[in-house]
């Protein structure tokens, strides 16, 4: 009998999450982030993820990301940090690094998704950085993206 009230459990939790949806990497909300380069100013509309939880799920099972959105990492502290792209993305990604300061340390364009875990590379900033931005690929060409552009998180 155990085993069954286990198990109805086990479902009951399940269906509940099934039916009330998961907001994963969205529990800050949505804010604007600004970065300025040499072409312009350039406004996205990220979801905060500034959890274990949020950063380890990140963007995960999306099929499509609009022009002016993306997930912005948060952290604590700066530190040297590593991405990779789980198989459980459906969608390739331009991935930017920032210090403590929003100053662009580094970025990666177009990160193919990986077919099973042993072969993803990690992608790492050469410098600490404290925040992370996912977001549609191409962005970094269109913007003309260049280490040391400034953002703003609004």
């Amino acid at each position: 009998m155990k085993i069954c009230k286990s198990a109805l459990f086990a479902s009951v939790v399940a269906a509940s999450i099934l039916f009330t949806g998961c907001d994963w990497g969205s529990g800050n909300g949505t804010k604007e982030l600004v970065i300025k380069t040499s072409s312009g100013t350039h406004t996205y509309q990220v979801e905060i993820a500034d959890t274990t939880e949020q950063r380890t799920h990140g963007l995960k099972y999306r099929t499509e990301l609009d022009e002016d959105a993306g997930m912005f990492f948060m952290y604590e502290q700066e530190q040297q940090m590593a991405f990779w792209m789980p198989p459980e993305m459906e969608i390739s990604l331009d991935l930017i690094f920032f210090d403590k300061d929003m100053k662009v340390t580094d970025f990666f364009e177009n990160l193919p998704i990986c077919a099973t875990e042993v072969e993803c590379p990690r992608y790492q900033p050469k410098t600490l950085s404290q925040y992370a931005l996912e977001v549609k690929p191409g962005t970094a060409v269109k913007i003309d993206l260049q280490k040391g552009d400034i953002a703003e998180l609004k």
